[in-house]
């Protein structure tokens, strides 16, 4: 079992082109067929009785896959490059990992996310989207950055801390241009978020 790494991303930029992320942040049909299809043998145990089953699943708990932005060759899945191909390309071995579904779009002044995001880092502005969830060991940066160079128009904040290790930081991307900064734990989480 891993340390969890926590993380908020924060995503700025024009309303419609927040919308166009959110749609694509989401697992698509071909990628659930293709997860299911190729469901690790080291995990069948786990595996859903259906598709239908395991996108409904997905539509709960998953509202940002990682293999949106940077997909996962499918044949990864059933050999043992996947741990290094992971930690390589998005900087955690799982995908993102939601406690309950969270995402929230703000609208301007009295919007849900300025009452659900309690967390240190997050920012609320009039066209700011905010993801929280979790991912093992440490934080996404190859997503982040990927995320950046898909989509220029926006912005990307991801604050992150890991309690267990005793690091946190933030990686701010625009385009081409990354920005990593070392930050201490409690500059980006709130003291309930401080277990391992």
């Amino acid at each position: 079992m891993p340390n969890w790494a926590h993380n908020t991303l924060t995503v700025t930029g024009p309303r419609e082109q927040l919308e166009a992320f959110v749609e694509k942040a989401k697992v698509s049909h071909a990628n659930a067929v293709s997860d299911y299809e190729n469901w690790p043998k080291y995990d069948e145990d786990s595996k859903p009785a259906t598709l239908e089953e395991y996108e409904i699943q997905l539509a709960e708990k998953q509202p940002l896959t990682f293999a949106a932005f940077v997909p996962e060759p499918p044949e990864n899945r059933i050999g043992e490059n996947w741990y290094h191909w992971r930690i390589t390309n998005w900087g955690t071995k799982w995908d993102a990992s939601f406690g309950e579904p969270f995402i929230g779009l703000s609208t301007g002044e009295g919007s849900d996310i300025e009452k659900s995001v309690e967390a240190k880092g997050a920012t609320v502005t009039k066209d700011t989207l905010v993801y929280k969830f979790d991912t093992a060991w440490s934080p996404p940066t190859p997503v982040v950055v990927a995320m950046g160079e898909q989509h220029p128009e926006l912005e990307f904040v991801l604050r992150f801390g890991e309690p267990g290790g005793g690091y946190a930081g933030e990686v701010s991307v625009e385009g081409s241009e990354v920005i990593e900064t070392v930050l201490e734990l409690d500059e980006v989480l709130a003291p309930e978020e401080m277990w391992f």
